[in-house]
């Protein structure tokens, strides 16, 4: 049935694009597709094989696919390629309570991504410590790298690596790698909603005992909003099938909501819920978090 899943989308979901080209997307809905020549605060000017050269007015296009272009200058001729793009962000927060019970906890995170001409690549660690009258309680922290290629505007392969640790709930490690298909099915100015679907190898310990790695099915629905220029919200939620042992899924979802305090300083309130339908030890299925913090963006 996954195997069905999988080849169904590739065929459903698949248009070709050319290899080398640009894609302009208007406000109207409509796409031009050759290659951008110039581009000035009021104009685009892009070569097209079956309407010639078409000057269009800035103002009636939404986004390009590549969508990061630098100009270049060669032979004389004003023409333009994707430029790369880096972006890095840290986060940090701290919690505390006193009287009743005494709570403290501090949650850390950074994130780096490369944004190229149909590559992106995103870089992502996050690490929670948390007590409570004394006890531990929270101690988790995960990274994750993933590479998406972009087949067109709207479709791109990937390959991601994760590695986690929870000790809280018995996880000593868990790793996986793998690659898949993702497809944005909702793709606007202000909101984005990405479907995926893939295969990895995942490999886990819990309470010191190794398990081979398994081959899993992964799933995951992306949605990133931007309510207006100072609030977005975004989150993510995937789940894992074990192939070899159906009893063995597990779910993980984030939501988080993004205020813009200054021009790079953010406040960040974050929920996390991990399900393990087959927990280590009598470690309860569901484990939530919760955690506010500031985050900064670096470039």
């Amino acid at each position: 049935m996954e195997k069905f899943f999988l080849l169904s989308f590739i065929l459903i979901w698949l248009p070709a694009t050319t290899a080398g080209s640009h894609e302009v997307f208007l406000r109207n809905g409509d796409k031009v597709t050759g290659i951008i020549r110039k581009i000035t605060q009021t104009e685009v000017v892009i070569e097209t094989d079956y309407a010639g050269t078409i000057t269009i007015d800035k103002s009636r296009v939404r986004s390009y696919f590549p969508d990061a272009f630098e100009e270049k200058i060669a032979g004389g001729e004003k023409d333009f390629k994707p430029a790369a793009k880096w972006e890095a962000k840290a986060e940090a927060g701290y919690t505390f309570s006193t009287g009743n019970s005494e709570i403290q906890s501090v949650n850390a995170k950074a994130a780096l991504k490369r944004k190229a001409e149909r590559t992106i690549l995103e870089i992502n660690g996050m690490a929670v410590y948390g007590k409570e009258d004394g006890e531990v309680t929270i101690n988790y922290s995960e990274g994750t790298a993933k590479l998406s290629y972009f087949i067109n505007d709207r479709v791109y392969a990937y390959a991601l690596g994760n590695i986690l640790r929870d000790r809280i709930a018995l996880i000593d490690l868990r790793a996986s790698i793998g690659g898949g298909l993702g497809y944005y099915i909702i793709k606007t100015d202000s909101l984005t909603f990405q479907a995926e679907c893939g295969a990895e190898a995942e490999y886990t310990e819990k309470e010191h005992e190794k398990t081979l790695t398994d081959p899993v099915i992964r799933t995951a629905g992306i949605v990133n909003y931007r309510l207006n220029d100072r609030v977005s919200f975004e989150s993510t939620v995937q789940h894992f099938a074990n192939l070899r042992d159906h009893s063995l899924y597990h779910d993980e979802g984030t939501a988080s909501i993004i205020i813009k305090l200054f021009e790079k300083l953010n406040a960040k309130f974050t929920i996390q819920a991990n399900y393990e339908n087959t927990p280590a030890g009598d470690k309860k299925r569901t484990d939530i978090m919760g955690f506010g913090s500031l985050e900064y963006e670096i470039f």
